[in-house]
């Protein structure tokens, strides 16, 4: 009967009129909506066991990596790995990507590169949400430039086309190292996600 009601509602009829042709109780009518929930919540709980890492407060420096090919082939795949290093960094500390990105920046880059400034992004996507042209990536990289110095480290993607996503640009990971530590000083706190885009950082501090 549940198996019959299902085809009929899939067919298009009418929930209650479903039921009523088949003439008998339906009751995974009645219980499918509580099912749901508690697969979302069951899910949630796995999920955050699986994902979820305790971090006792933000660095000052956060030096993250997609965790190599096939997820740094370029910066559109690698910006996972910036959204787990954004909720680990303080606001105002410096952002260090290690991602080869060998296929370059991908389509949004171009929708960095004509801007003005990361907010117009940020503008963008609340304007227009998704878009063939990758407007939701362009955003999440901007919402981390508006909040953190962002730099590539041991990338391919030229230095000038970096700078012009409003990017700091590093031929190594120690240059990226010495320039956070001249500008945050010798007692920044520097947190290294090797695979950040594996992870879910919580910070307890807060």
């Amino acid at each position: 009967r549940n198996r019959r009601c299902g085809i009929l509602i899939g067919q298009g009829m009418k929930p209650e009129d479903a039921v009523k042709e088949v003439g008998m109780v339906v009751e995974g009518m009645y219980t499918a909506e509580a099912a749901y929930e508690l697969a979302h919540k069951v899910g949630v709980e796995i999920c955050r066991s699986l994902w979820e890492v305790d971090l006792p407060s933000r660095a000052d420096v956060v030096i993250v990596s997609p965790g190599g090919y096939p997820r740094d082939f370029d910066l559109h795949q690698s910006q996972k790995a910036c959204s787990c290093a954004e909720l680990a960094c303080r606001p105002g500390g410096q952002i260090i990507l290690c991602a080869e990105a060998p296929d370059g920046a991908g389509k949004f880059g171009k929708l960095l590169q004509e801007a003005n400034h990361p907010e117009e992004l940020v503008e963008k996507y609340t304007r227009e949400g998704f878009t063939a042209e990758s407007t939701a990536k362009a955003y999440m990289y901007a919402r981390a430039l508006l909040k953190h110095r962002l730099g590539l480290a041991c990338s391919k993607v030229p230095k000038d086309e970096a700078e012009r996503m409003f990017m700091l640009s590093y031929a190594s990971l120690e240059e990226g190292i010495q320039d956070a530590l001249a500008h945050y000083g010798e007692d920044a706190m520097f947190l290294v996600i090797p695979y950040a885009s594996d992870i879910i950082p919580v910070i307890h501090e807060e």
